[in-house]
């Protein structure tokens, strides 16, 4: 059932194609984002009639597909369409590469089914996901709405959801959650095609058209999350979706541009309010600056694209905004003071520009990092741990790691700091739209340092900047003329940098590929490493696969699920055990503020369809406390991760069934 929305992608796309002067790379983009768009606003209209069903869902999906399939005939039997088909050019702008190009590709392509790999094989599993970002999908489907529901973790509510919509979509329609990590890989996919077609604005070379793409293939957080269920690369892609369309907004207004440019915003903070700092900077340097140079009568033709494009994004968000009001008193989130720098000055941007940069300057050798903290700490001072613009509790440490949190992209931040450092000082008056994009991505960095405090994971909340940054590095090394050999050596470069952050993710990792005992796996790594403890300490994130064997390709799947919260699986296992034991309507869920409660709907087999018995958060303090008619009633059973807290389980008479370190099951 999942692929009739891979269907409707795929007729939209054509459709478009062929009654439309665009290559078959825009149709596909421009198909992309108004599914997203449809999607977003199909789950909207569902759950006001608490209808987020299966049969729904799916009758949504396949009116679609007949809408666009009418309109495919009908264009295909058109007088003198098949004369146009046949001289269409340029099905995907890719023309006759040279050697050096085919390598670049075939590098993409291998990089786009590694990961397509391991995200059907993974579930999901990082520790966000865990807490809210799946969490809230179950909840959806438990009560076939998106009404705000009581719960301990406010996040799975005021979170911007649109990345969930889509798991929604596909997690409804297969009845399960093997798809879900499509959402994050289809967005890498779109990226590479987006970031072709900036680069195509740029008027650069073919061959620097693909070095862009692969700059943004071969960066590591982008290709760690793409098989994940976060939603920074999501974000990354409507951002950069929003900016393309700009571009021809302003080069050659259309409302059909600007129509696009503002779905893309739309959905862009739709996903993440990060995106409100990315595609504001760029809107202010590409828009603002147009509107300055541009002559009167065309001036205002811009102005109402612009007002028309901002209107648009925002009335797309309208659910989202009334329902956070309604509960929260803030269109955006309850939260802002834990991530929002409290005061802003000279000081704080320069010390967060210096911490952010250096979070992604880790190299994998640890005494190296080590002395770089320990020089920032003496150059900052005080300001390392300044707890106005740092998130609480969190300490300052430079630190190699490969996850999809906080792996750093070093090569990709040297040569984007580079060309962010020349470009806005050519000369050249061709080159003033590429001025300007390289402005907006430096008020990206600045507003980014200047809003928000640093955070240990603050890597992936900066990918978008990275994503927007791709076409600017293709340009660069494009006027650069470097030599056939020089860029060959590039390429080789970015392929191997890739490898570790392809094979051996700490949450997914496709090493070890071959079964223990495989005459094709040897254990001469885990030897020399057993014979060197501290060496074993210094490098344990590279080394771990060899010695946990564990891998998306062999290990099974419940277990997978615990990939970065392995000190849980045994309670949790043991927990749910018991609970699929019990005959009740309804279970309570009594959870802290950032606790696993997706591994509960998981290990219940609650989370791909509705069945009994239900679960829901009991004895909430925040202000989803105030929702709900079962709030004031405890049920028979109740599922317990808060163990401090037990004063109130004597008081009202329950026993405690299962008693594990991290969780707990009692009974009435």
């Amino acid at each position: 059932m999942v692929l009739v929305i891979l269907l409707f992608f795929l007729i939209l796309a054509i459709c478009l194609y062929l009654t439309g002067s665009q290559s078959m790379r825009e149709s596909a983009i421009q198909s992309y984002l108004i599914a997203f768009g449809l999607a977003a606003v199909a789950i909207e209209f569902l759950s006001l009639i608490n209808q987020i069903t299966f049969t729904w869902i799916l009758s949504s999906w396949l009116i679609l597909i007949f809408i666009v399939s009418a309109w495919l005939i009908y264009i295909l039997t058109e007088k003198g369409l098949g004369q146009r088909i046949a001289l269409k050019k340029g099905l995907f702008r890719i023309s006759k590469p040279s050697w050096l190009e085919w390598i670049i590709l075939v590098v993409i392509g291998s990089i786009l089914l590694i990961t397509l790999l391991i995200a059907l094989k993974a579930p999901p599993n990082n520790y966000d996901s865990m807490t809210y970002h799946m969490a809230r999908v179950s909840n959806w489907i438990q009560q076939q709405s998106i009404k705000y529901y009581p719960t301990a973790i406010e996040r799975q509510n005021y979170s911007m959801p649109l990345a969930e919509y889509m798991i929604l979509h596909l997690q409804v329609l297969s009845k399960s959650d093997l798809y879900a990590n499509l959402v994050q890989w289809s967005g890498f996919l779109i990226v590479i095609l987006v970031v072709l077609e900036i680069a195509r604005l740029f008027r650069i070379s073919q061959t620097g058209q693909l070095i862009a793409a692969l700059f943004s293939a071969t960066m590591p957080i982008v290709i760690l999350q793409s098989s994940s269920t976060q939603n920074d690369l999501l974000t990354g892609v409507f951002c950069l979706i929003f900016v393309y369309f700009l571009f021809q907004v302003i080069k050659s207004f259309s409302w059909k541009s600007v129509l696009l440019s503002g779905l893309g915003l739309g959905l862009a903070i739709f996903t993440k309010g990060t995106a409100y700092i990315y595609c504001g900077a760029m809107g202010l340097s590409l828009g603002g600056l147009s509107l300055i140079k541009n002559e009167s009568k065309s001036r205002m033709k811009l102005i109402s694209g612009f007002s028309v494009l901002i209107l648009f994004a925002l009335v797309l968000n309208a659910g989202v905004y009334y329902r956070n009001t309604r509960l929260y008193s803030h269109p955006l989130s309850s939260e802002n003071s834990k991530i929002l720098n409290e005061n802003i000055t000279p000081g704080i941007i320069y010390a967060n520009l210096v911490r952010n940069g250096a979070m992604q300057s880790a190299i994998p050798v640890p005494a190296l990092n080590e002395r770089f903290t320990t020089i920032l700490e003496n150059h900052l001072g005080e300001k390392i741990i300044d707890p106005s613009s740092t998130f609480t509790k969190s300490e300052f440490n430079v630190k190699f790691l490969i996850n999809e949190d906080e792996a750093g992209n070093l090569i990709h931040f040297i040569l984007l700091s580079i060309f962010l450092l020349i470009l806005p000082w050519t000369g050249d008056k061709k080159d003033i739209p590429i001025r300007r994009y390289t402005v907006g991505i430096i008020i990206c960095i600045l507003l980014y340092s200047a809003v928000f405090k640093w955070q240990p994971w603050g890597n992936r909340l900066q990918m978008p900047i990275f994503i927007l940054g791709a076409p600017l590095v293709g340009y660069g090394i494009e006027k650069s003329k470097l030599s056939r050999t020089i860029l060959l050596l590039g390429v080789i470069i970015f392929s191997f940098y890739s490898v570790p952050y392809l094979t051996l993710n700490s949450t997914r990792p496709l090493v070890p590929i071959f079964k223990k005992g495989s005459f094709l796996r040897t254990n001469q790594v885990r030897r020399f490493f057993s014979d060197r403890p501290p060496l074993y300490n210094e490098y344990a994130e590279l080394i771990a696969p060899f010695y946990i064997n564990q891998s998306v390709l062999r290990t099974d799947r419940q277990i997978q699920y615990f990939a970065s919260t392995k000190s849980f699986q045994s309670d949790y296992l043991e927990v749910m055990s018991a609970v699929n034991q019990v005959e009740t309507d309804w279970i309570g869920l009594h959870l802290g503020s950032n606790h696993l409660e997706y591994p509960i709907w998981v290990l219940a087999d609650k989370h791909g369809a509705v069945q009994s018995p239900e679960f829901f958060h009991i004895r909430v303090v925040g202000k989803s406390g105030e929702i709900g008619e079962k709030m004031d009633l405890l049920p028979d059973y109740i599922i317990s991760t808060k163990i401090k807290d037990r004063d109130w389980i004597d008081a009202e008479s329950y026993n405690i069934v299962v008693d594990t370190p991290t969780i707990i099951l009692l009974e009435r």
